[in-house]
């Protein structure tokens, strides 16, 4: 959630201009056969903006991930909960050591 405030203006930009390129004919093409507001959306528009909803997807996971690396480097002394469920993750488990360290 801390890393939607940054990401948020930066998906809005690549999602609007997807959205823009997006043919209105097609729209009203599929409101003429018969489709509704819901249906045109999931089966003209979403299929349309696919690859634009995935450059967004992949561009805010690499930014979050950059973030992540930062505060892996830049703090090995702090024992913060995201580093601490990657070493989780990493090693197995928490060892003895490291829990007599923490307490």
């Amino acid at each position: 959630m801390a890393h939607l405030i940054e990401q948020l203006p930066f998906i809005a930009w690549i999602l609007v201009s997807t959205f823009e390129t997006i043919p209105v004919d097609l729209e009203e093409a599929a409101s003429i056969d018969g489709a509704g507001r819901i249906r045109t959306l999931i089966k003209v528009v979403f299929p349309l903006a696919a690859p634009g909803l995935a450059v967004a997807a992949m561009f805010t996971w690499l930014n979050s991930w950059n973030e992540f690396t930062y505060a892996l480097y830049l703090s090995l002394t702090t024992k913060t909960l995201p580093l601490q469920i990657y070493y989780y993750v990493l090693r197995g488990g928490f060892s003895n050591k490291q829990l007599i360290q923490q307490y």
